[in-house]
């Protein structure tokens, strides 16, 4: 039986969705009970004021097929909505990179168990993105920021996130990994097969890093020669043994 310990173990990884659903529905009943415009809403538009970089007037929307290359063309013209939707794509690729491969190099780089990264991104990524919503729409109101500000604001936390992403630089030594980026005992050439595995026939689908005590990283048990195992450590840790010469 997989315990959560094993490297093969997955967990509900659905549940997480089912608890947001349920709480974005018992949010949204109160908000249902409030009107479709706030009370002051006609003196706040009378007060506000257009910020829009390009302002096109048009009197007649384009209606017809022939028209689209004209009217992709004002819209390439239009630079808040060009560098709005370049924001918003290199947005995604940051979250979407970020979200695969962060977890990853956390667990490779510090040694972690994946259900230990998973509690660790869970808790610096969501309280994260809430308390940058926060403080984000508070200095807004606060300093009662335009167009200007705004953006002023936004090149300060970009500036800061690249100089924090600074930190992805310090990396630690890689591993020793036997056949990977170190030779087997007595060997010259990468291979993960030698003399002290042949006989195992071992599979290339059976991936559990094994650590020797030569402090090498091994494919997986097999691939070390071991040919025993036993539980140490509160039967949580394994112990391979009697690898073959």
């Amino acid at each position: 039986m997989i315990t959560p310990e094993n490297k093969a173990w997955i967990g509900a990884w659905w549940f997480g969705f089912i608890i947001c659903g349920i709480i974005i529905f018992i949010v949204a009943i109160p908000v249902l009970g409030l009107p479709s415009k706030l009370p002051d809403w006609k003196e706040i538009e009378r007060s506000r004021v257009s910020e829009a970089v390009i302002v096109v007037n048009r009197t007649k929307a384009y209606e017809h097929f022939h028209e689209l290359p004209k009217a992709m063309f004002e819209l390439l013209r239009n630079s808040s909505f060009v560098f709005i939707n370049l924001a918003g794509c290199c947005e995604g690729i940051i979250i979407s990179g970020s979200g695969t491969f962060i977890p990853k190099i956390i667990q490779v780089q510090f040694h972690l168990t994946s259900k230990t990264v998973a509690y660790v991104m869970g808790m610096v990524a969501v309280p994260s993105a809430v308390m940058g919503i926060l403080m984000g729409g508070g200095i807004i109101k606060r300093y009662d920021l335009k167009f200007n500000g705004i953006l002023k604001l936004c090149i300060c936390s970009t500036i800061l996130a690249m100089l924090s992403s600074s930190g992805f630089f310090f990396t630690c030594s890689s591993e020793k990994f036997a056949g990977v980026n170190v030779p087997y005992f007595n060997e010259t050439t990468l291979s993960l097969n030698h003399p002290c595995n042949e006989q195992c026939k071992c599979e290339y689908n059976d991936f559990s890093p094994t650590c020797g005590i030569n402090n090498v990283l091994y494919f997986s048990p097999c691939y070390a020669g071991c040919t025993t195992s036993s539980l140490v450590a509160d039967n949580i840790m394994v112990s391979y043994a009697n690898a073959l010469p």
